[in-house]
Order: C-alpha cells, then structure tokens, then sequence
C-alpha cells in the first residue's frame, strides 16, 4: 500500500498556470478575508484612507520652499469637513486610489503625471 502512494505522488501533474493562478487567487481571498478580522481585534484606531492620502499631499506641498506656492499647493486639496462623509464607502475608495497611487513631484508640491494617471485608472475601475 505505501508503494501504491509513493506511486500516485509520482504520478501528480506539475503545476499549471491555471493551478498556479488558482492557488494565487485562493491565497488572495484568504488574504481579504482575514484583513477585516485582523483589524477587528487591534486597539489602534484605523486611519482611513482619506487621512491617509490628505497627508501625503500635505507633506509633498510642505516640502516647497515658497511661503506662496506652498499655501496656494495646500488650498488645491480636496478635503471632506463632514468627518462621516470621509469613511463612506465609495469616499474611502476613492481616497483609496489617491493614497495608494500617490507620488509627490517636489518640484510642484503636486503628484506626478504617472501618478495622475494611475489614479485616474483607479478610479476608472471603481466606476465598472
């Protein structure tokens, strides 16, 4: 009988794509599924994605030497004053494509052109 296991082991196909891929996606669902519990059970507040994405174009703005081409960087963000408007949902993901895509052009105190662009796709995505 372990001769006919060895057996069968030696007779397994290698890996495909396919498998491969679905390995990958199981991991992947895995992965979203244990995020939630995860965060469920931390005692540090969570920051949402739009406080995340706000401060990176308040630092890359920061980083400009004139007083006035700063404060006018800083006027140009798009910030939310209703604090339950900021974690709806379709707010958060939208905030979620700033903040992941973000990429400071500390010429301009502004994202760079690629980083536009990809945000752009994001937010593209979302809509389908």
């Amino acid at each position: 009988m372990n001769s006919l296991n060895h057996q069968d082991l030696s007779l397994r196909r290698p890996a495909t794509r396919g498998s491969l891929r679905e390995r990958r996606c199981t991991h992947a669902l895995f992965a979203v599924m244990l995020v939630p519990l995860l965060a469920c059970g931390g005692s540090k507040p969570r920051a949402h994605s739009y406080d995340k994405a706000i401060g990176k174009q308040e630092a890359c703005c920061s980083g400009l030497q004139d007083v006035h081409a700063r404060q006018h960087c800083e006027e140009g963000i798009v910030k939310i004053d209703e604090d339950s408007s900021k974690s709806s949902e379709v707010n958060e993901a939208t905030f979620r494509c700033v903040e992941n895509n973000f990429v400071c052009d500390p010429a301009t105190g502004k994202a760079t052109a690629e980083a536009n662009q990809a945000t752009y796709d994001c937010l593209s995505d979302l809509s389908q």
